[in-house]
């Protein structure tokens, strides 16, 4: 993903930042950008990055896996502006992404992307992975 400004500058660009965080990434070519191997090594590495920076927020692997996804989908600013409301929010655990950091809205999560609110697609994307998609994989670990 590039991110652009609205004067045309770029916001952030996660095709360099792959290439220079990671150095099994460092001879991928943008003429080479949809090669899957590329890719798939991209989501590996940047999802166990994610899982050991969040592991130490979240009482359980399950819950650090979800806000990894959050990472990895919506970037850590997410996990730790949630974080920062949840703790300020009676009731609310941070140690928690299910039932904890997901009841969390933000400024601007509520607008609509391809019809459905953020918030909402943020939300479902690790319960998606985590509780649905991954029990089909089951068997290979």
């Amino acid at each position: 993903t590039i991110a652009y400004s609205p004067d045309g500058t770029e916001r952030f660009n996660r095709f360099q930042d792959a290439k220079a965080t990671y150095k099994e990434l460092r001879g991928w070519q943008w003429e080479d950008r949809w090669n899957p191997k590329f890719h798939i090594t991209f989501a590996v590495l940047d999802d166990r990055t994610n899982f050991r920076k969040m592991k130490i927020f979240f009482r359980d692997d399950v819950n650090a896996w979800a806000g990894a996804l959050i990472c990895y989908n919506a970037g850590p600013g997410t996990v730790s502006k949630r974080r920062a409301l949840c703790l300020k929010t009676s009731g609310c655990d941070p140690s928690m992404w299910f039932g904890g950091l997901d009841s969390i809205t933000l400024p601007g999560e509520t607008r609509l992307l391809y019809g459905v609110a953020l918030k909402v697609r943020r939300d479902a994307y690790p319960r998606n992975i985590i509780f649905k998609r991954s029990e089909k994989y089951r068997g290979y670990f």
